[in-house]
């Protein structure tokens, strides 16, 4: 005898939005079908912001911005020269987001399994669930830095995310020279999960593209780099550590990107970049160009050209 029905299993949906003049939105999702559980925070706002400055001169210096709760866009810096040095920095910001729908589907079911070839019939009962969830929150933030330092020594530290992708930088030195963009764009993220006593599958796929260049001239005792890809499910795909000191010269450009083909006529994409993303060639819609990000020419990694010899010359 097999008999199937719907009930409730543990599943807990939470919708926050505040007042408009805040724009906040956030949901959190956590399900269990008698096993492993399955949890999603996310949250947004609509917004622009951008900044942009410089600091150039003698002295001590120290820079610390976070970045997070951004649809899984993150930007973290520490950078500090502790002791009286000569100091030229260049900073550049840009993060615009926007709200969106966000789709939730589920389907719960029970199902009472009894074998009736035993002697005592022996009866089973299977749980099992089905979540899908479609949230259309378009991110895109960029950073450019430039940094020309000769002193006693500079620590400085970058960590950037996008939805599992990660950038990071650390680098100590006495002598430096470097100039640094990245770039992160996401428009759609998909979950498709399935839950059971034994597991919690989850599959995820996105619309999602990063871009990190760097130009590098260093004399210290510290350059490192972990760059990591990670695939639909949230494991490691690929990843990328390397660690130098000494004296370096170094150009990086690493693109990591992916792409859900999905089907609809209102793509709920940003306004950076004229006639939408339907009319965006492919290239484009992979990797937005910086030129559409930043009107400045502080230095060639703006362009994605390699840098020269004059792009290292020692601060003033």
């Amino acid at each position: 005898m097999r008999e199937i029905k719907y009930i409730l299993l543990v599943l807990v949906i939470s919708l926050l939005i505040v007042l408009p003049s805040a724009a906040y939105m956030s949901y959190d999702i956590i399900a269990s079908a008698g096993g492993p559980a399955f949890e999603l925070h996310r949250s947004t706002m609509y917004l622009n912001f951008s900044v942009g400055g410089s600091v150039k001169g003698t002295g001590n210096f120290s820079r610390y911005s976070n970045i997070k709760n951004f649809v899984g866009v993150e930007a973290k810096e520490q950078t500090s020269a502790t002791k009286k040095s000569t100091l030229d920095y260049t900073d550049q910001v840009l993060l615009k987001s926007r709200e969106g729908p966000v789709i939730v589907t589920v389907n719960l079911e029970s199902v009472n399994i009894t074998n009736e070839t035993q002697l005592n019939p022996l009866v089973e009962i299977a749980e099992a669930g089905d979540i899908q969830i479609d949230e259309y929150w378009p991110v895109l933030f960029a950073n450019f830095k430039k940094i020309s330092y000769l002193g006693p020594g500079i620590s400085t530290r970058e960590r950037y995310v996008n939805n599992g992708d990660t950038v990071i930088t650390a680098i100590d030195s006495w002598k430096l020279n470097k100039q640094s963009l990245y770039q992160a764009s996401t428009n759609r993220s998909h979950w498709d999960v399935r839950l059971t006593k034994t597991e919690a599958r989850v599959i995820r796929a996105s619309n999602k593209t990063s871009l990190y260049m760097m130009g590098l001239a260093s004399t210290g005792s510290l350059t490192h780099l972990d760059i990591t890809r990670r695939d639909d499910s949230g494991d490691t795909s690929s990843r990328i550590t390397q660690d130098y000191s000494g004296e370096q010269t170094m150009n990086l450009k690493i693109k990591m990107g992916e792409i859900f083909i999905f089907n609809s006529t209102d793509l709920g994409w940003l306004d950076c970049c004229s006639g939408g993303y339907l009319e965006m060639n492919p290239i484009e819609r992979k990797y937005l160009s910086a030129d559409c990000i930043f009107n400045c020419t502080s230095g060639d990694y703006i362009t994605g050209k390699s840098a020269s010899k004059e792009d290292f010359e020692k601060p003033n």
